[in-house]
């Protein structure tokens, strides 16, 4: 149940995260709460370059974070709500799978340093993407176990919970 209610929470604050994303375009081109829209540009910039060429645009507004950043988290969100179907819910896949998703991005990033090939918007989504949508089948089983334990040491004898009602 305690597993449940962390999936919902986190699947939330994606969704959440995600949200923000698409709202800092839409204030800023309705003219709506610039203070809020601009305050989520300057959180964004914290983690992303948000540089105008190489981002999703929503009513002619650049998205808070680049199509890269927004692959990853959009990605991200899609896999943690397709992570229930999976068949061994709770088993971590192998780290060569991480591997796999994280390689093609990487590739990606270093040619365009190295000047061989320049990314564009298919390489920097599809990347991006891939790399958000395998990365809850690492986190969500850690965190159902991280939760699992948590409550494990709360209901134990020696727990939390039992040592206060001992008081």
């Amino acid at each position: 149940m305690a597993h449940q209610k962390a999936y919902g929470i986190l699947v939330a604050l994606v969704a959440a995260w995600c949200g923000l994303i698409l709202v800092a375009p839409l204030l800023r081109s309705e003219q709506l709460l610039p203070t809020f829209s601009q305050s989520l540009y300057q959180f964004f910039s914290i983690i992303c370059h948000q540089l105008d060429d190489r981002s999703f645009h929503l009513g002619g507004e650049k998205f808070a974070v680049c199509i890269r950043c927004s692959s990853i988290y959009f990605g991200f969100l899609i896999g943690a709500l397709f992570q229930p179907l999976r068949r061994k819910r709770g088993a971590i896949p192998s780290v060569s799978l991480l591997f796999f998703a994280s390689a093609p991005m990487v590739a990606d990033v270093a040619m365009n340093l190295l000047g061989i090939r320049e990314s564009d918007l298919f390489s920097r989504t599809f990347t991006g993407g891939l790399f958000g949508i395998i990365l809850p089948s690492f986190i969500i089983p850690a965190l159902s176990e991280a939760v699992g334990q948590f409550q494990r040491q709360l209901f134990t004898s020696g727990g939390l919970l039992n040592a206060r009602k001992t008081k």
